[in-house]
């Protein structure tokens, strides 16, 4: 059809000026991992960038099998509730009563992956000039989605234990009317490794009911464990009602289900899902679907203990790898679980001015100022182990090793 558009005007009106966007569109930033990931997908690349399962440990036979019986099913092709599908729901919460949290389907919303969830409740929280008050480092895409609600985050530091809940309490005494909720990842955080001991979790809880401040406990890596060591969620401990927690599918199952969900009170979920009509309606029913069958038939725990095996693999590879190719004024974290390592430089170098020279070399990291609200760590860097083959991590950590004598003596 002929829309009366020449060349000219199509080409005018497919460049549109900056001051057409809205100012908050204006202030949006590619998430900087996803940007790096379009420079790795060269063969000559070894990349410890993203937070990557390891693709030939998805069950594929299992998975095939389910869908085919599952798409005989018309409701699986059919829109779902917005809350998500009840079965699923009900499955989550079976899952979660083994982690000591002890809530029925009604307290359980399945999202598209925990990224929705991220959005959801910035959106139902977040007002402009707001505050948010998190790890310092902390995931680099919630910063992101507490920013796109025009929302500033507050970092507060860590150490070995996780979030120094004294400087917590210092700030939200200074200036806690500005802050909304606190974010957390307490288990084998996203970027450091961390997690946060349980004594901390105690006392995060203490400093939120006293300050009347909620918690959002995001745990995508927690069922990770390589130690030996269950870590009960904040979300299982007493007078956690404040508490809205995050779970998801991606690094236990397949990233491509995007099936997570959020657990919480009734009013949280009720304003989540009204927020979520107006993004998506609903998740899909087929993914939704295929891991209740998955967990139902409970196929679940063998996955997770085939990744542990790997996974712990690979975590001492590169541990020993670094140990044997960095050089000595170097830093990193040892942690017990989840994918990464968190890599700390000598003052002076910044691991983004050198990323370029890592890439001449063949080798991909993330630098670890994105994960800081206030743009410092610029001597950090993330490395990720779960992706890569055991033969990949110690070249690369060869190079890598290489490239850090290099810069830092």
């Amino acid at each position: 059809m002929d829309v009366g558009f020449d060349k000219e005007t199509i080409l005018t009106l497919s460049h549109l000026p900056p001051t057409m966007y809205s100012a908050r569109a204006q202030k949006m930033r590619s998430s900087e991992i996803r940007e790096l990931l379009k420079l790795t997908e060269s063969e000559d690349i070894l990349s410890f960038g993203g937070g990557m399962p390891d693709p030939t440990l998805f069950p594929m036979e299992e998975f095939v099998e389910i869908a085919e019986e599952v798409m005989r099913d018309v409701r699986a092709l059919s829109y779902s509730p917005t809350d998500g599908i009840k079965s699923l729901r009900e499955t989550v919460a079976r899952l979660l009563a083994g982690k000591g949290i002890d809530v029925t389907y009604a307290n359980v919303m399945i999202t598209t992956g925990s990224q929705q969830a991220l959005d959801l409740i910035s959106k139902i929280y977040l007002d402009p000039g707001d505050v948010v008050v998190s790890e310092s480092p902390t995931y680099l895409s919630a910063i992101g989605a507490f920013r796109s609600y025009e929302a500033n985050t507050v970092g507060i530091e860590m150490d070995d234990d996780g979030m120094d809940t004294d400087k917590l309490r210092n700030y939200l005494e200074r200036e806690g009317e500005k802050c909304k909720f606190i974010y957390t990842i307490p288990t084998y955080q996203n970027p450091s490794g961390i997690t946060m001991s349980y004594a901390r979790r105690r006392e995060l809880l203490q400093i939120a009911k006293e300050y009347d401040k909620p918690i959002i406990e995001d745990d995508p890596y927690g069922e990770l464990s390589y130690d030996g060591e269950t870590i009960k969620p904040i979300k299982s401990m007493p007078n956690s009602d404040m508490v809205t927690y995050f779970g998801t599918a991606s690094k236990i199952l397949v990233p491509g289900l995007r099936a997570a969900w959020i657990v919480g009170s009734d009013e949280v979920l009720k304003k989540c899902s009204m927020a979520k009509q107006s993004t998506d309606l609903c998740s899909s029913a087929l993914t939704q679907s295929i891991a209740k069958e998955f967990i139902d038939r409970g196929l679940l725990e063998a996955h997770l203990e085939k990744l542990r095996k790997v996974y712990k693999k690979k975590r001492d590879a590169i541990l020993e790898a670094m140990e044997s190719y960095f050089p000595p004024n170097v830093r990193w974290t040892h942690p017990n679980g989840g994918m990464f390592i968190w890599v700390t430089l000598p003052d002076g170098i910044d691991a983004k001015e050198i990323l370029p020279k890592a890439l001449e070399k063949g080798i991909a990291y993330v630098p670890g100022k994105s994960f800081y609200a206030d743009g410092s760590g610029e001597n950090t860097m993330r490395i990720n182990f779960s992706f890569p083959t055991l033969e990949e991590i110690d070249e690369g950590m060869k190079r890598l090793g290489t490239l850090l004598k290099e810069v830092a003596g």
